[in-house]
């Protein structure tokens, strides 16, 4: 009885180990067959991306860091931040303004989408004094690496994509005429609707091309940049992905190459400690540079029902309420964020997201084991 028990038993747990083992290896053809779907959407739709031409996260990569600052040092390397929308970048691209005035680092002008065009557009004289600058900022900064016959290190803060949008719709209604605010306005959408229209925050500074922007650089104004079409264009390319699969596959393909695209990954909501990542990733004092009230970038770690809307407010979310249409706009808050048409619509971006977050743990226990260490 006992031996017939143990056989069972055995032929059972056999049982188990061979569906383990078929399900592992669909798990591995299924994978090869993606990472080969992933290659062909972005080789086809999205060979703009980088490639070669960016230093790896420094952290986890030791050697990048070394041949960053040694070949910066020497002037034959350049620094790109990367400004996200709402994501305390003035403050980084301030911080950057005084390390050029100290160090004596040339400073390309602030990538905005006008300069951005005019720099990728420039002439072959121009192209040579491009590659002397040290230097760069702004919320069209990605990509600009790939021109650039050096080494090119590019590095980000990266804030939670719910709580940018929530802070842009705040944003955006006390500042209609910012770049950032003119594809839709704020003061006549609610809250639900910007939110799920503007979805893809962070795929669409990470897509960004010149290439698809018409612009005449001949032309006598150089201010005349249709932005709506521009922006319009990069978010078009994405919605016209197909499938949500592909959408998956190009989000996927992003998460995978964000510690070879970024030097260093800051977070929002932890700018103190990503300043102090930034500074040893690159030997500037960034650290030291003087920052706005803190309140620009801590809100109140509440517990209460209010404790998202602390969160993403701050100096820069500049638009008053009454005591009344805040507790409105905080319920307000609450019941978007949880809508599944919603959280639909920003997966995208989280799965960027949540990578950034991994990335950024791991620097911040690798500076602080080295910091333990001196």
């Amino acid at each position: 009885m006992c031996t017939f028990r143990n056989q069972e038993d055995e032929a059972n747990l056999n049982l188990i180990r061979e569906n383990l083992r078929l399900i592992q290896n669909k798990q591995q053809v299924k994978k090869r067959k993606d990472d080969i779907e992933i290659q062909k959407l972005v080789q086809n739709r999205f060979s703009w991306l980088p490639k070669a031409n960016t230093v790896s996260n420094v952290f986890i990569t030791p050697a990048s860091h070394d041949a960053i600052v040694q070949n910066f040092n020497a002037k034959n390397s350049s620094l790109v931040f990367v400004h996200q929308p709402r994501g305390a970048g003035s403050h980084v691209t301030s911080c950057m303004n005084s390390i050029s005035i100290e160090k004596r680092h040339s400073l390309s002008p602030v990538m905005n989408l006008q300069n951005r065009l005019l720099w990728d557009s420039s002439s072959v004289e121009n192209r040579q004094h491009q590659e002397a600058v040290q230097l760069h900022r702004g919320p069209f900064a990605f990509g600009l690496c790939e021109n650039l016959n050096r080494k090119c290190a590019y590095f980000t803060i990266f804030r939670d994509p719910f709580d940018t949008l929530v802070s842009l719709f705040t944003h955006c209604k006390a500042n209609r005429n910012d770049d950032l605010c003119k594809e839709k306005s704020a003061s006549n959408s609610t809250l639900y609707d910007w939110v799920f229209e503007n979805a893809g925050v962070l795929f669409h500074r990470l897509l960004f091309s010149s290439e698809h922007c018409k612009y005449n650089h001949n032309s006598s104004d150089s201010t005349n940049v249709n932005i709506d079409s521009c922006n319009n264009h990069h978010r078009n390319r994405f919605e016209m992905l197909s499938t949500n699969t592909e959408k998956i596959h190009l989000a996927t393909y992003i998460k995978s190459h964000l510690h070879k695209w970024f030097a260093a990954i800051g977070l929002f909501n932890e700018i103190e400690n990503s300043m102090l990542i930034f500074e040893r990733a690159f030997e500037h004092p960034f650290s030291r540079c003087k920052s706005r009230d803190k309140s620009s970038f801590y809100e109140n770690s509440l517990v209460s029902n209010n404790a998202h809307f602390e969160r993403v407010r701050s100096d820069e979310d500049v638009y008053n309420y009454d005591d009344d249409e805040e507790e409105d706009f905080i319920d307000e808050i609450q019941t978007v964020k949880e809508d599944i048409n919603i959280q639909n619509a920003l997966k995208y971006d989280y799965i960027i997201y949540n990578e950034a977050k991994r990335l950024y743990h791991i620097q911040k226990q690798v500076l602080y084991n080295k910091l333990g260490n001196t």
